[in-house]
């Protein structure tokens, strides 16, 4: 039966491929166009007349082959009226705003299909999901700082040692470690030491003052205390000299006596080593007290006294006093 309808050349990108000759056979037999193979068809995209039949799907189309075989054997006098490959044009473009989310597939939209996002498009707060959890995000493990007073001298290099948790170090890179001033100045330690996740040590030569301290892993996870834990302060120093303070007759009163050290907060002042003699005793302000007893003869005590001020730095000094004895009864000399 001859086709009837319009002219198939109207109907948009339609190709006139070459006839076929057909021997004896099902196939497959060449898509052509000017001796040229044809690889772009499928069998939905061709339509062929026999013997001025036009054929009702009853082939298959290899796209990659360019090549048509029948369900059928096609006798070798039967006539190829025409081969038409319909191309895109034959496509219709769908109307605004008429594709709806139904006539999407899952999963059908790429990456590459997705365009820039306009900034204007990223405002407020993020819709929120139902029955729903976010999932694949990556995780992070922050460190946290539970050191609470760092102690050093200014302008010398010293090593404190930084408590926290989830302090990281690979076999190639350490943490990063430093000092921030409270106007955002930040000093790095010179010399770190990963000890345990809960434990590093960090070697700083800071100026005189007050410091936070910002610890940052290797992942680039960061934490910074809240408040300025470490301070380079100056440890105490003697105004008073060491050696003989007070010499003092044997059962005789200690009478004005104090020894004196200074820093940059209040100091205060203990005996911690050596004797002093029986009856005296020295309190936290550093000033002696007491009347000697239990002495027979001239007598040298020596003893420490150590000074140690508000952020718990010290200072020893080492100081003599003497209790004498004279000559006594008849003018004899002992």
């Amino acid at each position: 039966m001859a086709y009837i309808g319009k002219d198939l050349n109207n109907l948009g990108d339609v190709q006139t491929l070459d006839n076929i000759t057909f021997n004896a056979g099902a196939g497959p037999y060449n898509l052509q166009n000017g001796g040229v193979q044809v690889t772009n068809a499928d069998t939905a995209s061709i339509m062929i007349s026999i013997d001025g039949v036009v054929q009702g799907g009853n082939y298959t189309v290899n796209g990659s082959a360019g090549t048509i075989t029948f369900d059928f054997s096609v006798s070798s006098g039967s006539v190829c009226n025409f081969v038409k490959l319909f191309g895109t044009g034959v496509q219709l473009t769908p109307k605004d705003n008429s594709v709806t989310t139904i006539k999407v597939a899952s999963a059908a939209i790429t990456d590459a299909k997705i365009d820039t996002v306009a900034a204007s498009k990223l405002t407020g707060a993020l819709p929120a999901i139902s029955g729903a959890s976010l999932t694949n995000l990556p995780s992070e493990t922050k460190p946290t700082i539970t050191s609470t007073s760092l102690v050093i001298l200014p302008t010398t290099a010293t090593s404190v040692t930084i408590a926290g948790t989830n302090f990281a170090s690979s076999s190639t890179v350490l943490p990063i470690v430093e000092a921030v001033t409270s106007g955002g100045v930040l000093t790095r330690a010179s010399v770190v030491s990963w000890s345990s996740a809960t434990s590093i040590s960090a070697t700083f030569n800071l100026a005189q003052g007050d410091y936070r301290i910002r610890v940052e892993n290797p992942d680039g996870n960061a934490v910074i205390s809240a408040n300025a834990i470490l301070q380079a302060t100056p440890a105490p120093t003697w105004t008073t000299s060491a050696g003989n303070i007070s010499t003092i007759a044997g059962g005789a009163s200690i009478g004005t006596l104090s020894v004196v050290a200074s820093s940059d907060s209040a100091v205060t002042y203990a005996k911690t080593s050596g004797t002093l003699p029986n009856g005296i005793s020295i309190n936290s302000s550093g000033v002696f007290s007491g009347t000697e007893s239990g002495s027979t003869a001239t007598t040298v005590y020596s003893f420490d006294v150590t000074t140690t001020d508000a952020e718990a730095q010290t200072a020893v000094r080492t100081f003599t006093i003497t209790i004498s004895h004279g000559a006594t009864g008849g003018g004899q000399f002992n």
